[in-house]
């Protein structure tokens, strides 16, 4: 009975560590993960003079995980005013979705997923100094968009924002377009487009009151035939500043998991 019981125990082993091997990403995926991982380190080094904590941040902190995928990991110490020696550290990498945790619970890791993707980004931040203004996460997260808008190519349906004119004066009122589209050659029966299942962010500033979770809740659906679509008008708020912006939609329509995004970048002049 023991022999049985040790020859299972060896067997699921066995079985654990092989389908953590035939985890793979394929190369579509890895090209743009890597295309993605290069944007942030370009960013993070754009602004290293800015920051005392990010000197020393070059190329030798990028390297290749098993995935093919790169992955930075930086660490500096320094030193606060009374001389004591403070840890400045962050890490971050895209694995598969169901790859085991890259990083230790203590460092209190996150993660932005893409579901339709099989794919994750992982990363931790760790800042002893408590001065510091470097936002890691903001860096990351305008860099997903590229992720963001490959995961929405495998959507059944083409969700979309389109200004409803190219240019727009400081001052004016945005007014755009939020596009579903149909390209199959079956109906397909959806939420409805207003703001009871649209939340949008400009320029990262929240404007709908009511969370994308709570608006999932709404019930009321429309079909959309083949080669069909459905329009509805918005507006943002007038832009003060010459300057590009951006708007990111969410629609509340869950799809294996995922809630459909679009952006749209709007160009704002004298």
């Amino acid at each position: 009975m023991i022999k049985k019981i040790f020859s299972f125990l060896i067997f699921l082993f066995l079985c654990s560590n092989l389908s953590a091997e035939t985890l793979v990403v394929d190369e579509e995926m890895q090209k743009l993960s890597n295309e993605v991982m290069q944007l942030i380190y370009d960013d993070i080094f754009a602004v290293k003079e800015k920051y005392e904590e990010l000197d020393a941040f070059n190329e030798s902190h990028m390297h290749e995980n098993e995935y093919g995928i790169n992955e930075i990991v930086y660490e500096k110490e320094m030193f606060d005013d009374l001389n004591q020696s403070r840890k400045f550290t962050f890490a971050l990498t895209i694995d598969p979705i169901n790859a085991k945790r890259r990083y230790s619970s203590k460092d209190r890791p996150f993660q932005y997923e893409f579901l339709l993707l099989d794919l994750k980004i992982v990363a931790y931040y760790k800042n002893k100094m408590r001065s510091s203004q470097f936002n890691l996460n903001e860096v990351i997260q305008n860099n997903a968009l590229l992720l963001s808008d490959a995961q929405s190519k495998k959507l059944p349906f083409e969700f979309s924002l389109v200004p409803v004119k190219a240019e727009y004066k400081v001052g004016e009122v945005i007014k755009f377009d939020v596009i579903l589209h149909n390209p199959s050659k079956n109906s397909l029966r959806v939420k409805a487009l207003s703001k009871k299942t649209l939340s949008f962010l400009f320029n990262t500033d929240q404007w709908e009151d009511e969370a994308i979770a709570h608006k999932s809740e709404y019930k009321r659906t429309v079909i959309i035939k083949p080669k069909e679509s459905l329009t509805k008008k918005f507006s943002a708020p007038a832009v003060f500043s010459p300057n590009e912006f951006n708007i990111l939609c969410t629609y509340a329509l869950k799809y294996k998991g995922v809630y459909p995004t679009a952006r749209l970048k709007v160009d704002v002049t004298r």
